[in-house]
């Protein structure tokens, strides 16, 4: 059963939403949906403001990266995206994930004391298992960004994990051995993204965004395989460059800088 204090509900929500970039006014809150992000996307596409939060307390075609479905049982994780629309070159929009990565893992370990480490390129990792993903989705016409999407998924109290993952997955709870307020994770989550997306566009310093990214790395300093398309490679992890690719070095010494891709166990 669960109690009152372990949802989330709108007004929990709006108790903590209101500063420059997410405001209480722009909230859409569902007890279940499909997709926050395709929620996101549409009302981004008609005009929704920057900082409009769509969180649900479940979802039914939840997704991350790759259309690889997220589990969203119902109370026991946070689900929620956020509609972005930051005027910076077109170079640094893959900050935006590691911005979004950083404030996560910063939130998770604040509130839990659990080291928290992102496998590239936006995953979240608790003992070298994961718990946290993110999907951004952007728009853009004739060349320029319109907006970005980010959606966040965090296994916070779930306790089992039905079918089969490419990565070991866990949760806070699991971890910690013991519940967790979603309620206080999510609002030092905003809080973190405020403060790392004011660094990216209004400080314009995105280097500290990759300074940190790689200070929070599981992959780099790793040997790994990387699924890219149809191919995979195998090597050592050197580094995250600062258009956001990962520059690994192949069993036959090849240096190869990967734009995007899975790394798989």
């Amino acid at each position: 059963m669960i109690n009152e204090y372990e949802k989330l509900t709108l007004d929990k929500i709006l108790s903590f939403c209101s500063s420059w970039l997410f405001s209480a006014d722009n909230i859409i809150y569902f007890e279940e949906t499909s997709s926050t992000n395709d929620i996101a996307k549409k009302i981004a596409g008609e005009g929704a403001p920057e900082g409009t939060i769509v969180v649900a307390e479940s979802q039914t075609l939840g997704r991350g990266r790759g259309g690889k479905q997220w589990e969203s049982p119902k109370y026991l994780g946070i689900y929620f995206s956020f509609i972005l629309r930051p005027k910076i070159d077109k170079a640094l929009i893959p900050y935006i994930s590691m911005m979004a990565s950083i404030a996560a893992a910063e939130a998770i370990k604040e509130e839990t004391v659990l080291d928290t480490k992102i496998k590239w390129p936006n995953d979240l990792l608790i003992n070298g298992k994961k718990v946290c993903g993110m999907l951004v989705e952007g728009s853009t016409v004739k060349d320029k960004l319109e907006f970005l999407v980010v959606g966040i998924g965090i296994n916070v109290n779930n306790e089992f994990f039905p079918g089969s993952y490419l990565y070991p997955p866990t949760s806070l709870k699991i971890e910690k051995g013991i519940p967790l307020s979603r309620k206080k994770i999510l609002k030092r989550l905003l809080e973190k993204t405020e403060q790392w997306y004011s660094v990216l566009v209004w400080q314009k310093e995105s280097h500290l965004i990759l300074k940190r990214c790689k200070e929070l790395s599981h992959t780099i300093g790793k040997i790994i395989s990387v699924r890219t398309g149809n191919e995979i490679f195998k090597g050592y992890a050197l580094d995250i460059d600062k258009t956001g690719y990962l520059i690994l070095e192949k069993e036959n010494g090849e240096i190869k800088k990967i734009p995007s891709g899975e790394i798989i166990i």
